[in-house]
């Protein structure tokens, strides 16, 4: 929306004209005193229907730039050359009347475009004919507009938690997953490395979520039973009060992750480590594109530490200082809950059974939930009674998503991209 002034405009041109017309003419006194007694008048009714004129042209344009870079924004999930096309489409048909003569001189009047930061341009200018001024040699006067859109999205905080178990070897089912993964980062992304405010983390888990990339000080090894494995990278289970909380291990250390003896592969400790926040587009699509199946799956684990990821709480400890950002201070957060299967506890010899994972996992959903966070669940080709905990994590029944086939994976994938990358069209200025 421009913020110029068009009757100041206006008026300052055709007065400017005006005056250089007069100020030349010297052509006798009766010339002289017709124009003090005539040419006011003729020129003050000119003025005022053009004037009018103008004014009413320009709300027109206004109104069909602002649908212009509209458009622009809401295409641009398809790329910059569509939004651009987009928005030139519209401001053509919304001011059509200004293209319905046909000749080349309006044909050729286009508004000019530009896309930056993710918001849509617009300027146009068009040379209004003035025939009641041209008296005073005043033909025509340009008529200016300017507006900008952006597509509503503000950026976001994404925490990927992905499902790395065994089973996820089925079928190849991994390598439809590290496919259906890069498709929403390069949906997301598009051809950019990096978009703003926008930070992107990966939480893969099996039966244990292999955070030794950040985990210094949180792991304290005295908590080791003597029969404890020598795998002491990854986390055990704290209390039941913290064990699926976003308590900072200075409230409770958390105990090495025991391997062997009934506690699953003595070369276990997750599938493929944890990727901390990550502004750029390329380290993210790496870690996706070499995910590697574990063992066991501990869903509600994922969900604890994609928890850990994206609370203020953990502020400075997954590899940037200032994030995750505080609740309701920085673009919306986002965590994609993935899997193929329900909880086995069993795998792992934790001390309880799938129903009470399927408690603490719906529970650690709801806390997530309550702070704001929206939860994107989907099921890979996963039993009714797998889906129940995992429709109960979703924030609703529009977040919820699920597929049998590859195919149907990366759609999911693009479509939840799709919904990051844009929101609701907004004029900017």
């Amino acid at each position: 929306m421009s913020t110029a002034d068009p009757e100041a405009d206006f008026f300052s041109i055709v007065t400017g004209k005006v005056m250089k017309r007069f100020l030349k003419d010297r052509s006798g006194n009766f010339a002289i005193l017709s124009a003090i007694v005539m040419v006011p008048l003729i020129i003050s009714i000119g003025v005022a229907v053009e004037y009018r004129r103008a004014v009413n042209l320009r709300t027109m344009l206004q109104s069909s730039l602002d649908a212009g870079v509209l458009a622009g924004a809401k295409a641009l999930s398809s790329g910059e050359s569509q939004a651009m096309q987009a928005a030139l489409d519209m401001f053509k048909a919304d001011a059509k009347e200004i293209y319905d003569d046909g000749s080349i001189e309006a044909l050729a009047l286009k508004p000019t475009f530009t896309i930056a930061d993710g918001i849509v341009s617009g300027a146009f200018s068009y040379p209004m004919k003035t025939p009641l001024l041209n008296i005073v040699s005043v033909k025509e006067v340009p008529v200016g507009v300017t507006s900008a859109a952006d597509s509503g999205g503000s950026g976001v905080e994404l925490a990927m938690v992905v499902d790395v178990s065994s089973s996820m070897e089925d079928d190849d089912k991994i390598k439809d997953l590290r496919k259906s993964a890069v498709a929403l980062i390069d949906t997301l992304y598009k051809t950019a490395e990096t978009r703003k405010d926008t930070w992107v983390s990966v939480v893969p888990f099996d039966g244990r979520v292999n955070v030794s990339d950040y985990s210094t000080g949180w792991i304290d090894k005295n908590l080791a039973p003597s029969n404890a494995g020598t795998n002491m990278n990854c986390t055990g289970l704290r209390s039941t009060t913290n064990r699926t909380s976003d308590a900072l291990p200075e409230v409770e250390k958390f105990p090495p992750y025991l391997t062997g003896n009934n506690y699953g592969s003595s070369s276990t400790c997750g599938g493929t480590k944890v990727r901390g926040w990550s502004f750029e587009k390329t380290p993210i699509r790496n870690i996706l594109l070499n995910l590697k199946t574990g063992y066991g799956t501990s869903i509600w684990e994922g969900a604890a530490w994609g928890h850990r990821m994206l609370s203020p709480k953990w502020k400075g400890r997954w590899g940037k200082a200032d994030l995750p950002h505080d609740y309701g201070k920085g673009p919306p957060k986002v965590l994609i809950l993935m899997t193929d299967g329900e909880n086995t506890p069993g795998d792992y010899g934790d001390p309880f059974n799938t129903s009470a994972a399927n408690l603490m996992q719906e529970a650690t959903c709801a806390e997530m939930k309550k702070n704001g966070i929206t939860i994107f669940a989907v099921a890979f080709d996963i039993s009714d009674s797998a889906a129940k905990p995992l429709k109960n994590c979703a924030s609703s029944l529009k977040h919820y998503f699920s597929s049998t086939t590859s195919v149907g994976m990366t759609e999911i994938f693009k479509q939840i991209g799709a919904s990051l990358s844009t929101g609701k069209p907004r004029l900017v200025k």
